[in-house]
Parts: C-alpha cells; sequence; structure tokens
C-alpha cells in the first residue's frame, strides 16, 4: 500500500468529500499501528498502518467469531443493528462507533472509530442493515444534489427468499431422484420377472420409464412449478 502510494490517494478523495470505511482487517489498516507479537499473520511484529483513525491493533493467536447485535453511538435512529466478527485483532483507543454485544459470550464493549469522513468497524454484514445502508446511500445522494431515496429494498427478505428457493429445489431434486431409483428399480424387475428379459434390456427401459413416471407425478403433485422462481 505505501509503495503504491495509497494513503496519498485516499487522502485526495476525501478532499473531493469521499466517505472511506473500512470492514475488519479494513478497519485494522485505518489506524495507526498493527502489532503482531507472537507473529499470528506475518513475521513482522509491528507496522505502521494508515493513520487516519485514533486506534491501535494487536493481534492474538485466539480468533473472534460471534454474532453480534449492536447499536449506533453516533446516530439515534440505529438502535437495532446486526453484523458478525470474525478477527483474531483486538482495536483500542477512540473506539466512538457501535456499542454491541456480543452473542457467543453476552460480553458488551465498544466497536468501531469515526474521524471525519473515515469511519471503520469489525461488524461484517454491517450494510445488510436496511436503513443503516440506506442512510449512507442518502447521504451521497444529498452531497451530489439528488434527492433521498425511501427505503425500497429489505435485503434480509431477499435473503431469505433465495435460501426458501434454494430449500425447494434441493429438496426436489432429492425427492425426485429418490422416487426415480425407487420406480426404476421397481419397473426393471417387473420386466425381468413377468418377461424374462435380461438386465442390460430392462435397466435402459426402466431408466426412460421411471423418468417420465416420475415427472408426471412430481409435476401434478407441486403444481405450477413456476412458484419456485418467484
Amino acid at each position: 500500500l505505501k509503495n503504491l502510494k495509497t494513503k496519498e490517494i485516499l487522502k485526495e478523495a476525501l478532499k473531493r468529500g469521499a466517505e472511506l470505511v473500512g470492514i475488519c482487517g479494513g478497519f485494522q489498516m485505518l489506524g495507526k499501528t498493527i502489532k503482531d507479537p507472537f507473529q499470528v499473520e506475518s513475521s513482522q511484529k509491528e507496522i505502521k498502518a494508515l493513520g487516519f483513525l485514533e486506534v491501535e491493533t494487536e493481534f492474538y493467536p485466539e480468533k473472534i467469531t460471534t454474532q453480534v447485535e449492536a447499536e449506533s453511538l453516533a446516530e439515534k435512529d440505529f438502535k437495532k443493528l446486526w453484523g458478525y466478527e470474525i478477527h483474531m485483532g483486538r482495536t483500542v483507543g477512540d473506539l466512538n462507533l457501535f456499542k454491541i454485544k456480543r452473542l457467543a459470550t453476552g460480553e458488551e464493549t465498544l466497536d468501531g472509530s469515526s474521524k471525519g469522513n473515515v469511519w471503520g468497524t469489525y461488524l461484517h454484514g454491517i450494510f445488510h442493515n436496511d436503513s443503516f445502508r440506506r442512510a449512507l446511500i442518502n447521504r451521497h445522494r444529498i452531497k451530489k444534489g439528488l434527492k433521498p431515496v425511501e427505503f425500497t429494498y429489505s435485503y434480509n427478505e431477499f435473503l431469505e427468499a433465495q435460501i426458501d428457493f434454494l430449500a425447494n429445489f434441493v429438496g426436489l431434486n432429492c425427492l425426485g431422484m429418490a422416487f426415480f431409483l425407487g420406480v426404476g428399480g421397481y419397473l426393471s424387475r417387473l420386466l425381468n420377472a413377468k418377461f424374462s428379459l435380461p438386465v442390460y434390456v430392462t435397466i435402459p427401459i426402466a431408466t426412460v420409464l421411471g423418468s417420465l413416471i416420475c415427472t408426471i407425478a412430481l409435476f401434478e403433485s407441486c403444481g405450477n412449478p413456476s412458484k419456485f422462481n418467484s
């Protein structure tokens, strides 16, 4: 990053009104220093970070992995936010962005830091919170002279719909395969027993007939399959 003069480029962007956001490792890089006394991530025990935020990070062998409930310390409208942490660093300093509760342990602590147009947090999934994401977008729309846009999209509802579709799709495939094997095996044995046909003849016939029977049966039992695409 230093060789690419990333800090200088980011500074110029901030002067033009950009907003700089760091999530997890990005948050760590926005601070003053990153220490690695146990050499968890590299052979370097300490490096200078970009220095945009008044925080410092130190790596430990133990990784924090937990879902998190959060509320904003800066914006009173964001009292029920959700995210998750998955990181090895511990960050200290001017933590002024969120008050969080780690659901895995019940621990309450502070997370994230903000300074001017720069902020960072350990919370993955923070932009899955519709109101939080919409406020960020509208803040920049207003800067550009555009009208704010009201709530139009629920990420969680979209995600639930996709999971439901996947569950239906996988379920139908598993059911269809089990049904097909059962029907095909039965037809093959029936043809062999009734007509004394060899296996190399009964299996292809049973495969075609079994596929046809299963397709018709599943179509009739499920009704209109287009409902799974809605």
